[in-house]
């Protein structure tokens, strides 16, 4: 029952998104003039924002990749080194008389 009214929750907050997006389309279609470098051309404000949001998402995901990639490798490290402790501790114990 959880997951279906989690999937409802979804839906309802997936139109409202959508409903907002379309309000902020339709109260920002005036036309700006863009310039990126020696690249110009004319587009809806709301696209531009829109474009910009998404393109700094993309830019964000792209380094928490990177990110979580060095701390895998970085815990993939540690755990071989745990591993090589344990082994060393354990052919030491194996090695221990007691008198």
């Amino acid at each position: 029952m959880y997951f279906i009214c989690m999937q409802k929750r979804d839906l309802i907050i997936v139109i409202f998104l959508s409903l907002l997006i379309v309000i902020f389309a339709t109260q920002n279609a005036q036309t700006v003039a863009v310039q990126l470098w020696i690249v110009k051309f004319n587009s809806p404000l709301s696209l531009v924002i829109i474009g910009s949001l998404v393109l700094g998402a993309l830019i964000s995901w792209l380094s928490l990749l990177v990110e979580l990639r060095k701390r895998k490798k970085n815990l993939a490290k540690k755990n071989q080194e745990l591993k090589h402790l344990k082994d060393e501790l354990t052919a030491k114990d194996s090695f221990d008389i007691d008198i």
